[in-house]
């Protein structure tokens, strides 16, 4: 069988022979570094190898610091906010009873105040977000590059079939033989063309189905509406047609309700979890269906006497889940202090 470097079988003998001009070949070499079995485990070793392992170890926490720092800046803008509407209330509220005059200069202070922190933190929101998708990217060429390790042995044996055919025909033409590519340069065209169809994928494909990217989605929509109601938007409404993030959010109508329908939907949400009947306190929640559960229970539910990795049907609506499909949530989490928070307070 032909290898790399090699002409048709047979065709040249370590002796020099003579071409059809008279000219005399160089005698067959055969490849001092042959890919063989212990090259090929050298290359897998190398693809899930520790520097691998390590870089996308650190690349997934940034992700969560990201995640978590959107979440921050976004929710202390909306927490000053609240806190002003919430002592402009109270001392609307004195200044009724004591028929007292009333001090918009102050209120018109308060509302600058706020609006010049917005100001600062939402150009700061899209630095985050772009560095949230920059780590994304490099978690995608990171599994390029193992994928493109695993698969260089079979890159070469391919090369090396082709090598064999264009061998064979140029010696029939007689013509001069083309020169092959070398390890390194399979390995660095096949890392190109990754990258390249990487580059043509748009940004609803890049990252909008990234579990890392949507969990930095909620955290930063968790942060613009703390206690309201409002579902993250559809992830097709996420990024512009130029592929940058969309700021805005369509409410679908819901802008209009009054404080009284929120506070009532607020009221039909329940932060029990439905297999343990206690209040979360690790909530879990499943991205199929998006209903959530306390760790422990939904854990439980699908192991099943220890097993692991069998699918059952969810709890509330029946469809099928895998503990693949639950991740940790967070800023569900906080919404459930908050609202134990705000019941203290009613008390």
């Amino acid at each position: 069988r032909l290898v790399l470097g090699a002409s048709r079988a047979g065709s040249r003998r370590p002796q020099a022979s003579t071409a059809a001009d008279g000219d005399e070949l160089p005698p067959y070499e055969s490849p001092e570094f042959p890919l063989d079995a212990a090259g090929q485990k050298q290359l897998s070793d190398l693809a899930n190898g520790q520097l691998n392992t390590k870089l996308n170890t650190h690349a997934k926490r940034s992700a969560e610091l990201l995640a978590s720092t959107v979440w921050a800046i976004n929710d202390g803008v909306t927490s000053q906010r609240k806190q002003v509407a919430q002592a402009r209330a109270r001392y609307a509220r004195r200044r009724r009873r004591a028929n007292g005059e009333s001090h918009d200069d102050e209120d018109d202070e308060d509302d600058a105040q706020v609006d010049e922190l917005d100001r600062v933190v939402a150009p700061l929101t899209l630095e985050v977000e772009e560095a949230m998708r920059e780590v994304l990217d490099i978690q995608a060429a990171l599994q390029d590059e193992k994928e493109v390790l695993g698969n260089l042995p079979e890159l070469v044996f391919s090369a090396q079939e082709a090598r064999a055919q264009e061998v064979q025909e140029a010696e029939d033409a007689q013509e001069p033989e083309v020169r092959v590519a070398s390890l390194v340069e399979l390995y660095e065209l096949e890392r190109r063309r990754k990258a390249d169809e990487y580059e043509k994928l748009g940004a609803y494909a890049k990252y909008a189905s990234n579990n890392a990217y949507i969990d930095f989605k909620r955290q930063w929509h968790e942060g613009l509406y703390a206690d309201d109601d409002i579902p993250v938007p559809n992830p097709h409404t996420w990024f512009e047609g130029d592929g940058r993030p969309h700021v805005g959010l369509d409410l679908g109508g819901q802008q209009d309700d009054s404080d009284a329908d929120i506070k009532i939907a607020r009221e039909k949400r329940s932060f029990r979890c439905p297999l343990s009947l206690v209040t979360m306190s690790e909530p879990y929640t499943c991205r199929k269906c998006n209903h959530s559960f306390q760790k422990e229970a939904i854990m439980s539910f699908i192991k099943g006497g220890n097993r692991r990795g069998i699918s059952k049907p969810c709890p509330e609506t029946g469809c099928s889940i895998t503990l693949d499909d639950l991740y940790y949530d967070e800023p569900l989490l906080r919404k459930i202090k908050r609202a134990a928070e705000m019941e203290r307070e009613d008390e």
